[in-house]
């Protein structure tokens, strides 16, 4: 890392940034080397890697494994390796983080017609369109929205493409277990799996996921339910940082002692913000403790209104 590398970090830091990405990634390595530098400056924040170097894709299993989150940036990446690659090289990295879990982002010339133009071309249409199919969690523009002249149209147009998309997938048997099957044994994967597959077979109208770190919410995500993802945490940042996870609808609520209490709490939360409706069908996770991380061992099926 350079020194404006490091004065760049300083910066982050103080402005309480959510997330570090880190450029031009050639393996774990640089990713650990960047840990220890927050941490020396008292922080824990997740880490992006962006794949834009050839070396990232010989090493990609490791980078995955070690980064709390994966950019492709296909720019770079189509300087590194032949543009006919690089198509490919999209569809193996969204795969393997699928896989891992690890939300993966894909960016670089979504929209690049918008930038002067107020419409894009049908061939950036079929790019998201084509993203959104393969599985990634975000689509990440640059100039389109930094520079370009219509930064809301970009928006609005890139929000139809995905409703529509989505909207035909769900019609899909969902989900598949072809993520389950590599789960190797994993309880936590496991309940989340099944927790997705009864929502999916009682057509509920919600998931409730209590999390403290957003790791809950995010084992639910990745098997990409139909079923709109809810999760609760007490945590800003958290819920901040789980904004860049597919289907999460994160949203911050107060601090419960028990998890009667915040069956209740959540439901109260819930109803006021008109996200459930009484008589809705729900699957909540959640462990025996509240504010226990990585505690999730039960399944609760609810009706919204019935006492808890």
């Amino acid at each position: 890392m350079t020194e404006k590398d490091l004065k760049d970090l300083e910066f982050a830091i103080k402005e309480d940034i959510d997330y570090v990405a880190l450029s031009f990634v050639k393996s774990a390595k640089d990713i650990d080397d960047l840990r220890k530098e927050l941490k020396n400056r008292g922080k824990n924040l997740p880490v992006i890697a962006k794949i834009e170097k050839h070396e990232a894709l010989a090493n990609l299993e490791e980078i995955i494994d070690r980064a709390d989150a994966i950019l492709i940036a296909r720019g770079d990446l189509g300087v590194e390796i032949s543009l006919e690659e690089v198509p490919l090289a999209q569809i193996k990295i969204i795969k393997k983080c699928r896989l891992k879990g690890k939300p993966v982002i894909v960016a670089t010339q979504i929209m690049e017609s918008m930038v002067n133009n107020p419409f894009p071309t049908r061939a950036e249409v079929n790019d998201i369109a084509t993203a959104i199919i393969q599985g990634t969690d975000s689509i990440m523009f640059s100039s389109e929205t930094a520079v370009g002249c219509y930064p809301v149209e970009v928006i609005s147009t890139v929000n139809q493409v995905i409703l529509k998309t989505e909207a035909e997938m769900e019609k899909q048997p969902i989900p598949s277990n072809y993520i389950f099957e590599k789960a190797e044994g994993d309880p936590l994967l496991a309940l989340s799996y099944s927790a997705c597959i009864l929502a999916d077979n009682l057509k509920a109208q919600a998931m409730i996921i209590p999390t403290e770190t957003g790791k809950s919410a995010k084992r639910i995500a990745r098997f990409r339910p139909s079923t709109r993802i809810i999760a609760l945490t007490t945590e800003e940042t958290i819920s901040r940082q789980l904004c860049l996870v597919w289907g999460i609808l994160p949203i911050t609520m107060v601090p419960v002692s028990t998890i009667e209490e915040f069956y209740q709490k959540a439901e109260d939360l819930l109803l006021t913000k008109k996200l459930i409706n009484a008589g809705d069908r729900v699957i909540f996770t959640s462990g025996a403790y509240i504010g226990l991380s990585g505690g999730t061992n039960t399944i609760k099926y609810h009706i919204v209104g019935d006492a808890h």
